[in-house]
This record gives C-alpha cells, structure tokens and sequence, in this order.
C-alpha cells in the first residue's frame, strides 16, 4: 500500500507573528507523521494593493511569500489577492486562490508527489481543494470546522451554493462533531457519509501544575479566595463576550470575588473595554490578548473556570484543553459542546444569549469549589477516553489510506 502524501490547504496555520494559527493543525500532522504520512502544507497568505494599504495594514494582511518548517513539516505561505469585498471577498477567494498559487502548486506536484489533497474548511479552502483534485487527478478530503457551515454560508446563495458543491465534489468529508455533521446535510449530500473524526489534546501540555498556577495568578495579583473565569478565543460578537460582562455584573452586585481573564484578539476589543467601563467592572477584567499555544496551557492552570458563551461552534479545542487541566466548563448548548462537556458532570451547559442562565452557572460554581473541583475531575476523564491524538491521528490515517487502495 502507498504511503500517504498529503497536500494540506490551510489558511489558518502556525506562522510568524500568529504562531497559535491553525495550531490543531500542526499537532495533528505532527502525530501522523510519526506513523508514517507525509505532508505538505500550503497556508496562502492574502494580499492587496497598495491602494488598501490602510485596510490590509488594519487586518494584518502580509506580503510575504515564504517557506519554511513548522514542526518539521514544510510549509509554503503563498500570497493571493483579496481585495476589501466585505463577505463577498469569501466568493472571490477560491478563484483567487486557484489563479495566484497556479505556479506553486504545480512545483509542489512536481517535487513532493502527493497523492492525497486534505483542505480545511469547506470554504474558500475546500472549494481550491476540489478544482486542484480534479486537475491534478488527486482524491480530496474536506474538514468541516464550524463556521463553515454555521456561518459563512448563510450570508448568501452563492456561499451556499459553493458549500453545496464542495460537500458532494470532495471524495471524503470529515466533521469535528455528530452536530455538524448533522447541520452540514442542509447543504448537501456528500458521496460518502461524513466521517466524524474529534479534535485531540495533548494531556502532557494542558496537565494542572500547581507551580504554574502560583506564579501566573501572582503575576495578576490575584488572591487565594478570588475565582479566576477565563475565556480563550476571538473578541468577535458571536462568542457571546457581551452576555458574560453582563452576567459578571450581576455577581459583582452580590459581593463575589472575581476576575476575568480574557485570551485573544479581535476587532470587538475597545468596544468590550468601554461596555465594560459602562457596567463598572473594567477594574476586574484583564486583557491578555493573543497568547501562544503553550501559554494558554499556563493561564488555564491560573484559572478556576472556562466560560465559552459562543452563539455557534464546532467542538473547540480550548474546551478540551480546559477539561484536560481540570477545570469546569461553562459553556452555550451549540454544536459540538455538548459531546465533550456533560451537563452537572463536567460542566454547566445553558442557552446562547441567555444573561441570567450564564449568570446563574457562574454564580453556582463560584460558591462552591468542591463542585468544581469534581467537575474538573470529570472533564479530564472525558478527554483522555474520548480526545486524544493518537485516537484522531489513527482515524485520519486509516481515512487516507482507504483511498489510496
């Protein structure tokens, strides 16, 4: 049987400036390489001209057109133009893609001889990964993460469309959870049932250590009775961060002890400094921003609770990551949440939007850190039986090869 050789179409991957991007990704194609598979990975970077200078600088869009290794495996970050579109830009960008990594693709072919092509997402990458298939006579698997399907193609019937054809094109589709596989049949009939393969977590990297928690909780000056509520992610609307503020509001007004901590970036931050000002309780909030991967290991030791009020998701990995360190889950009842997080075993799972249930959870758990201790117990439990790597590494590489006979 064939090695499995396999070009992987990621914008969202490991980088300079972003080492955190996409990082499932790379600890995914690290595990399957130490049984055997070989990748190449193409990450495109957008582009625009200088005439968007102030819209490019403002999204951090870069020029660079680089190759390298992340973890061993050889990258290529080929620029491609997105012009300034709003959504529509998510319409011209497989045909950008197709057109600006014409060249590069066909030196990739040339040199490492793929016989697989594995895209991320089923838009924009998925639609690239289908045509470069189809021209190169490759098989193609397209991942589902969330968004692709929850959001992107509801913004319009082309995105819709482009889903559709992406779903019943590619020659095997995975998903991260049983509800996303569910919600991905409103858009199309794939040609085999969608194969639902869990995200891992790297115990090793997300274990409780009680030195790391000392010395993170003092560099926040933190105090021993203070409960530490940590959220990692985007600052984008949809994670439901204005719901939290208001649900921590409430627990101020009760006398409680407590601080936030907020992990990520995102183009809602000033508006989340001045509602919270607006509420008066800026003073308990800390804004981390981006964090490497490593680093949001040691905050999660530092915390006592993970909140993800999210209006939709996959199944996302700082879930997992925060069960494997032992803490209890907060978490909206969306998408994949509930296959990993058991409601009053694990977690507390409630409605998205829903300021007194968010407030309520928080509330439950802040006074009664015996609960969340056993919780916490709970969760890593859950992890280590059902979202390891090498179960989800084993899964993929059993996929590719079921192609290659």
């Amino acid at each position: 049987m064939s090695v499995p050789r396999v070009v992987v179409l990621s914008r969202n991957y490991p980088r300079e400036g972003n080492p955190s991007a996409g990082i499932f990704i790379n600890q995914l194609l690290r595990q399957l390489t130490s049984i055997g598979c070989a990748f190449f990975v193409v990450s495109p970077l957008p582009w625009a001209p200088k005439i968007f200078e102030n819209y490019t600088r403002k999204r951090g869009f870069s020029q660079a057109n680089k190759d390298t290794k992340v973890g061993g495996i050889p990258v290529l970050y080929p620029a491609y133009l997105r012009p300034p579109l709003g959504s529509y830009s998510h319409i011209v960008t497989p045909f950008s893609l197709n057109v600006w990594t014409r060249r590069d693709m066909d030196a990739i072919v040339r040199s490492f001889k793929p016989n697989l092509v594995h895209a991320f997402w089923a838009v924009p990458e998925g639609v690239w990964g289908v045509n470069l298939g189809k021209r190169f006579h490759l098989p193609v698997i397209v991942s589902l993460r969330g968004s692709d399907i929850h959001s992107l193609p509801h913004r319009n019937r082309i995105l819709a469309h482009m889903t559709k054809n992406v779903l019943e094109r590619a020659d095997r589709v995975t998903s991260v959870s049983r509800a996303l596989r569910q919600s991905s049949r409103s858009f199309g009939m794939p040609k085999n049932e969608v194969e639902v393969i869990y995200n891992g977590c790297v115990m090793e990297t997300f274990a409780f250590d009680p030195e790391i928690r000392k010395h993170f909780r003092e560099r926040l000056e933190l105090s021993r009775d203070e409960v530490a509520i940590i959220y990692v992610g985007s600052l984008i609307p949809s994670k439901g961060l204005y719901e939290l503020l208001q649900a921590l509001q409430l627990s101020i007004q009760k006398g409680r002890k407590i601080r936030l901590i907020l992990v990520g970036e995102g183009r809602e931050k000033k508006r989340l400094e001045r509602f919270a000002t607006s509420l008066g309780i800026m003073n308990i909030i800390s804004f981390l921003g981006q964090v490497p991967h490593l680093g949001v290991a040691k905050w999660l030791n530092a915390a006592d609770i993970l909140v993800l009020p999210s209006y939709n998701e996959g199944l996302p990995n700082v879930v997992l990551e925060a069960m494997a360190c032992g803490l209890p889950v907060i978490a909206t009842e969306v998408g994949g949440i509930p296959e990993a997080v058991e409601d009053g075993l694990s977690g507390i799972l409630i409605p998205p939007r829903e300021v007194i249930a968010l407030s309520d959870a928080v509330e439950r758990l802040i006074v009664n850190p015996e609960l969340r201790r056993q919780m916490g117990f709970r969760g890593k439990e859950i992890v280590e039986s059902k979202f390891l790597w090498d179960d989800t590494a084993t899964k993929f590489n059993e996929l590719y090869r079921s192609l290659l006979v």
